[in-house]
């Protein structure tokens, strides 16, 4: 029983705690638009529903870390992400480069227009 109690709360700790092994690590929010000219007189909109993923590159290629998909105002949100250079890939082909700053706070992306 005492098993039992002690895994529980080294569990409860470690969720507390968040990860280990993702030191200086820090929270991504970003935001994706569309634009059509036959929408909105032309002028942005937020894309709900568009898939994003956090892609980084290493010896096996590039490869996704995080994925998340749009909200209704085409916010997304990416937790723990680990310093280091990225690219952000749209709905499976438009991709745009970011730098994870080495921050132990929220970092905005900025905002990615859709064609």
């Amino acid at each position: 029983m005492w098993k039992r109690s002690l895994m529980t709360a080294t569990v409860a700790a470690l969720m507390a705690v968040g990860p280990i092994g993702i030191a200086g690590a820090t929270d991504l929010r970003g935001r994706v638009d569309g634009v059509n000219p036959h929408l909105n007189g032309g002028k942005p909109f937020p894309f709900s529903g568009a898939r994003v993923e956090l892609m980084q590159s290493d010896s096996r290629g590039l490869h996704t870390v995080r994925r998340a998909v749009t909200d209704g105002r085409g916010m997304y949100y990416m937790r723990r992400v680990t310093p280091g250079s990225y690219v952000i890939r749209v709905n499976g082909g438009h991709r745009y480069n970011v730098t994870v700053a080495a921050t132990p706070t929220l970092q905005d992306v900025r905002p990615i227009l859709f064609k």
